[in-house]
């Protein structure tokens, strides 16, 4: 389990990925599995996350030096519409916007929409990437 520096750091170099494989329904267990299995059989870092985005919440992966690639391959498989790739947003029609990640802004865990939540080995982070337009 990462600590919220490494987290941070991380964040900071853009090389990550947010994925996940919900949909708000009865395979959301499922899939999430499923996904976790092909991050972990990638030997790729994978931390559990927490998304919120407009009074939902599912759950996700930060996912540490995964390709583009991959992370849009997996997007979609799992038919999201639209997954984070370092300071990128990417939409499943192919577009995206981009965010500034020197622009992070950490958050108090207990928010209840447009974060992402992580539970680090030293506590809590939350964050909130600011996209263009998104």
């Amino acid at each position: 389990m990462a600590t919220r520096t490494e987290v941070r750091q991380t964040l900071a170099a853009g090389t990550f990925a947010l994925i996940s494989a919900s949909h708000g329904d009865e395979n959301d267990v499922r899939d999430t599995a499923l996904l976790a299995g092909i991050l972990t059989g990638w030997n790729h870092t994978i931390i559990k996350a927490i998304g919120k985005w407009e009074g939902t919440e599912e759950e996700s992966f930060f996912v540490v030096g995964i390709s583009e690639e991959r992370t849009l391959t997996l997007g979609r498989l799992f038919a999201q519409q639209a997954v984070i790739y370092g300071n990128r947003l990417i939409f499943d029609h192919g577009g995206y916007v981009t965010g500034d990640l020197s622009a992070i802004e950490y958050v108090d865990p207990a928010v209840t929409d447009n974060c992402t939540v992580i539970d680090c080995s030293d506590g809590t982070l939350a964050f909130r990437i600011p996209f263009a337009d998104a």
